[in-house]
């Protein structure tokens, strides 16, 4: 069984004044996460997805994709 662990963030917070320590933070944390995920044996792949602003919505609706 596998599982995608999404992380879902306001892209904006990185801009600006601080932006570039939270980000250093922020990926700091997820490298801790992969190291113990690799630690306890579980299989593991870390890529990042697009950013938001590329994405593709499709939605379902009662038989209807819009």
């Amino acid at each position: 069984m596998q599982f995608m662990l999404m992380i879902n963030e306001d892209e904006s917070a990185y801009a600006g004044e601080g932006g570039a320590a939270l980000m250093e933070a922020t990926l700091a944390g997820h490298m801790k996460l992969a190291e113990d995920l690799v630690a306890a044996g579980v299989p593991f792949s870390g890529e990042r997805l697009k950013p938001a602003a590329t994405a593709t919505t499709l939605r379902f609706d009662h038989g209807s994709v819009s």
